[in-house]
């Protein structure tokens, strides 16, 4: 016997809270250490930052070639790249 159940829910978009940008550099916590990186674009190994992806806020900045390391994830930004963190804690990379 094969028994199937769907079902949908009427519910409240949850209230998200955007938090206040701060500084664009990241603090000097949130870098782990430097990692000699092969990069095809660059046809090299690159010395590259490492980050804490949890110590990162909204605000941060920074340009590829970089690696941001979070629990569930590894986060690369390429050269000729950019990171910022949004005001959710979100990474958005700009090309």
């Amino acid at each position: 016997m094969t028994l199937r159940l769907r079902a949908t829910a009427a519910t409240r978009p949850p209230k998200l809270t955007a938090a206040r940008k701060r500084s664009a550099i990241p603090s000097a916590r949130a870098l782990l250490g430097k990692r000699n990186i092969y990069w095809a674009e660059l046809k090299k190994a690159v010395t590259s930052p490492i980050y804490d992806g949890a110590l990162l806020v909204p605000g941060n900045r920074m340009r590829g070639p970089a690696v941001i390391e979070t629990t569930d994830t590894t986060v690369v930004v390429h050269p000729r790249r950019a990171l910022e963190v949004d005001a959710f804690g979100n990474f958005e990379i700009r090309f």
